[in-house]
C-alpha cells in the first residue's frame, strides 16, 4: 500500500469513527494500530478472531451424535 493510499484509510477510518458507536478489533495488534490512528479508545472492543484451544462439549441430549 502505497503512502498515499494509507493516509487516506486512516483518514477515512477517523471520519467514520466519529458516527460509529463502536469499533470492533480482531486482534491485540489491530487494537494497537487503532489507537496510533488516533481512534477513541473507548470506542475500541476486542473480539478476538480464531478458535478457542478447548474444543466446545455438547449440553443436553448427544444421542444424535
Amino acid at each position: 500500500m502505497g503512502t498515499a493510499t494509507r493516509w487516506l484509510t486512516k483518514l477515512v477510518e477517523r471520519v467514520l469513527s466519529w458516527i460509529s458507536d463502536s469499533i470492533v478489533c480482531i486482534s491485540k495488534h489491530e487494537r494497537r494500530a487503532a489507537l496510533s490512528s488516533g481512534l477513541s479508545e473507548s470506542k475500541l472492543r476486542l473480539v478476538p478472531n480464531g478458535v478457542g484451544q478447548v474444543a466446545p462439549r455438547p449440553e443436553g441430549d448427544s444421542s444424535f451424535l
